[in-house]
């Protein structure tokens, strides 16, 4: 009996000393930065920002802009963030592949750590500005753009003209998701009249 209180007694303890200590910890703040919210995909994505606030208990301080081409909007956020010091890391996706870069060189000199989303930094233009990214994560787009025409060429007979809806003709993962339904469409015999 002695025993089973002492181990309930040790126990108990550990919870308490736990508890302190998870009253305790630092709770990271973090920008995340987005395209347009007028674009479902990023709407998504902000979701997804929301879950992980709640699931990892970090703060997670939400950006984008009201449409989008609103490259220098973005970067002002960006940079208020940095000037406002009190971030631990931040996660970006830029409009263009180095809109950001002018500020993503000096989080990387305040050593912060950033992870690229969507639309990627090139390498070869983040080492060039002393960017350093500690993850990138993306789509392959034109594996993305090949699946869709391929659910166009189930639907339409071979030969049928077809025209690409894209959107932001100028990022980088609009053009690969046009190129891969390009190819895919014109190899199943389709015709891409309009793009």
């Amino acid at each position: 009996m002695k025993k089973l209180i002492c181990l309930t007694a040790l126990v108990l303890s550990l919870a308490l000393a736990g508890s302190i200590l998870a009253q305790e910890a630092k709770k990271f703040k973090i920008g995340a930065l987005t395209k347009s919210l007028a674009n479902p995909y990023f709407l998504r994505m902000k979701e997804g920002y929301d879950y992980a606030q709640k699931k990892l208990g970090v703060e997670v301080v939400f950006g984008s802009t009201p449409k989008e081409e609103a490259d220098v909007e973005q970067l002002n956020i960006q940079q208020s963030w940095l000037t406002e010091g009190s971030f631990e890391g931040f996660v970006v996706t830029p409009f263009r592949p180095t809109s950001l870069n002018t500020v993503l060189t000096m989080v990387s000199r305040k050593n912060l750590p950033i992870i690229n989303i969507d639309e990627l930094i090139p390498e070869d233009a983040a080492t060039a500005d002393g960017i350093r990214i500690v993850t990138r994560i993306a789509s392959n787009n034109v594996e993305a753009g090949r699946l869709q025409a391929q659910l166009v060429l189930n639907s339409v007979p071979k030969g049928s003209e077809v025209a690409i809806i894209e959107g932001d003709p100028g990022t980088v993962s609009s053009k690969d998701r046009v190129t891969g339904f390009t190819n895919a469409a014109k190899e199943g015999g389709l015709v891409v009249i309009a793009s």
